[in-house]
């Protein structure tokens, strides 16, 4: 079956940004040398006031892009079933860059449908640091019409910091912050499971999307990963049309997926969040309310979160650590 992706949905994951300049740290004698995460703040899903944001920091002497490959190639194919014969542009895409993948509680819904979301559990998704990673693989406009390499690279600079947040009016409204780039993603994905588009529209269909999230929740116990990705698909556009009524928009069908590549950068765990056998990346247990996990200054990274970072009282993103090690 085929894999289609809906390019109205992809457009709405490029969220809130805000860009401002930044304050460089002295450098930590351990500092990492790619991506980190820095910073967690969550209020847990059974609180009133639940929501969340993650900080993420280059910390290494040079710019990191958050998309490091992109890559289209376009061709005309010739189709012939039966009698008929018809033409249509086909697409290989490789697109490469950075996402947090999160475990966290998460809705699920038709963003066209006034049906509330219906929650799905604790499951996991990818949250992009480059809201473009996702409209390039999928959108037909954005491919189009996406801008050039400094939109598409969106570079983090030597000691820049990035947040990544659930909700943004809350942060607005009850946060202090600093100096750096905001986003909200809208809709996420999670590119481990394919679900029918059924599921999403509530109709009757054959085809497949990668799980769509409209929402998510921190909760107490948890794993976030930064990761490299890099997919190579081809894929052509098409009209799709949903239990006989022409669907008004172009969908991105996927023909098939050449490779899928995913390397883990950094792991940050909390709460009652077991150590794997072999790992030696312990969780830095339950993070205090209205605490953050903070990780002391400069990026240090031994790659054991008990040992990396501290729970800061009073929490401030997009300001550097204050605490080192």
């Amino acid at each position: 079956m085929k894999n289609i992706f809906l390019s109205l949905i992809l457009f709405s994951i490029i969220g809130c940004e805000l860009t401002t300049d930044i304050i460089p740290p002295k450098q930590n004698s351990q500092v990492s040398n790619h991506l980190v995460i820095n910073e967690v703040f969550a209020l847990s899903p059974s609180h009133q006031s639940t929501y969340s944001w993650i900080e993420v920091l280059n910390p290494t002497p040079t710019s990191i892009n958050t998309i490091d490959e992109f890559e289209i190639a376009r061709d005309t194919v010739v189709a012939i079933i039966g009698q008929d014969t018809s033409m249509f542009i086909q697409d290989t895409v490789l697109i490469s860059g950075y996402y947090l993948q999160i475990e966290a509680e998460t809705e699920s819904g038709n963003p066209f449908s006034p049906i509330p979301p219906i929650s799905l559990g604790k499951r996991k998704m990818y949250v992009p640091l480059n809201p473009n990673s996702m409209s390039y693989l999928f959108s037909p406009f954005m491919r189009e019409f996406g801008g050039g390499d400094s939109i598409r690279k969106m570079p983090l600079d030597k000691d820049e910091l990035m947040l990544i947040t659930n909700d943004y009016g809350r942060l607005e409204d009850h946060t202090d912050y600093g100096e750096g780039r905001i986003l909200q993603p809208q809709v996420l994905f999670d590119f481990d499971t394919l679900v029918m588009l059924g599921d999403f529209f509530g109709t009757i269909s054959e085809s497949k999307i990668f799980g769509v999230y409209t929402s998510y929740k921190l909760s107490e116990t948890s794993e976030i990963n930064l990761v490299k990705i890099k997919h190579k698909i081809i894929s052509h556009n098409e009209n799709l049309e949903i239990n006989g009524i022409p669907f008004p928009l172009e969908f991105v069908v996927i023909d098939s997926i050449i490779s899928y590549e995913k390397n883990i950068v950094d792991v940050v765990r909390f709460g009652n969040y077991p150590t794997l056998i072999g790992d030696g990346n312990e969780s830095a247990g339950l993070i205090p309310e209205f605490n953050s996990l903070a990780r002391f200054a400069g990026g240090y990274h031994t790659g054991n979160t008990k040992n990396d970072f501290y729970f800061e009282p009073q929490p401030l993103p997009l300001y550097h650590n204050g605490r080192r090690k």
